[in-house]
């Protein structure tokens, strides 16, 4: 399903939802309501944009991909976990805004703005901030491709997020090799960077 928004972020989301998720536990995902199921021509486009074919399913890492935060009040705690594959490149333009927001956005704002603690302390995030830090980096992403931080283009911003469903809306057949993710924008375990693919190319447009 596809949802657009054409309003500006307020730092840049004030109120939201967020469904927590247990890879241990199996209940059934939150029904999605609205948007804009995805057509056989938008499937065909999106495979086009991002692999150069759609006649062949991607490669099996973008599936696997998950945007998964490595465990809280650690060292390492402000990093991503990114497998050796072709979606490291994504994973690490992501990570640039996720670092970025713990060490300035985050900050509590001061006089001077000068920070009250080391830097080393804003990079040991609890499990809350890595959440806001990682929905936060992936909301800048979207809005800078669709235009939101553009000040000449403030009034006809529209940007587009993939959200996933259970039902298949794009059949096989021999222009388009199903992928089980991009037809029904299925969230397998681990398909979100696939996702924020998508929608990083559905905010910039197909002319972009």
């Amino acid at each position: 399903m596809l949802h657009e928004s054409q309003e500006r972020p307020a730092a840049y989301v004030e109120e939201r939802v967020l469904y927590a998720r247990n890879k241990f536990l199996t209940t059934s995902k939150p029904a999605v309501t609205g948007g804009k199921p995805i057509t056989e021509e938008l499937a065909v486009e999106l495979r086009l944009t991002t692999f150069g074919t759609s006649a062949c399913p991607p490669r099996g890492e973008w599936v696997r991909s998950p945007l998964v935060m490595r465990p809280p009040n650690q060292p390492l705690s402000y990093g991503l976990v990114a497998p050796r594959n072709g979606a490291r490149s994504l994973l690490s333009g992501l990570q640039a805004h996720i670092i970025k927001w713990l060490l300035f956005d985050s900050r509590p704002l001061t006089k001077d703005n000068k920070p009250t603690e080391p830097p080393e302390g804003y990079l040991r995030p609890s499990e809350e901030q890595q959440e806001e830090a990682l929905w936060r980096a992936c909301s800048e992403v979207i809005w800078r491709c669709g235009g939101g931080f553009n000040a000449q283009n403030t009034s006809d911003t529209k940007v587009v997020v993939a959200l996933p469903t259970d039902t298949t809306y794009v059949q096989h057949s021999a222009q388009y090799y199903q992928d089980g993710v991009t037809e029904k924008f299925q969230l397998e375990e681990g398909a979100g960077a696939l996702l924020l693919l998508y929608a990083a190319v559905l905010s910039r447009g197909w002319d972009k």
